[in-house]
């Protein structure tokens, strides 16, 4: 595949993932209309409940993508501390008449 091709297919991948992330609150406005409309929420409510819940969808679902990369940390950090406790064991001098290994 040449880098053209590469380049292009990673910017529709990136234009969609963009477009998604603009259109799934476009709805929340639409029906949010409705009710200042209606007079059922006056203008000081429909920002405050829309805040509240499409930013805290989207900050739910950053966090959640952190998920994996959490993981993998715990696995480096278990790692890094069974190489400290290898390194420790090895510094101990042995007596000369141990048994070697």
């Amino acid at each position: 595949m040449t880098a053209y091709r590469k380049a292009r297919l990673a910017t529709i991948i990136f234009a969609i993932s963009n477009d998604v992330a603009l259109a799934c609150p476009s709805p929340s406005f639409w029906y949010g209309g409705r009710p200042i409309a209606s007079g059922e929420y006056d203008q000081l409510a429909f920002p405050v409940t829309y805040m509240a819940v499409i930013q805290s969808a989207e900050l739910a679902g950053q966090y959640m993508s952190f998920g994996p990369n959490m993981a993998q940390a715990s696995a480096v950090a278990n790692n890094i501390l069974d190489a400290r406790e290898s390194r420790i064991c090895d510094s101990i001098p042995r007596p000369k008449d141990a048994w070697p290994g």
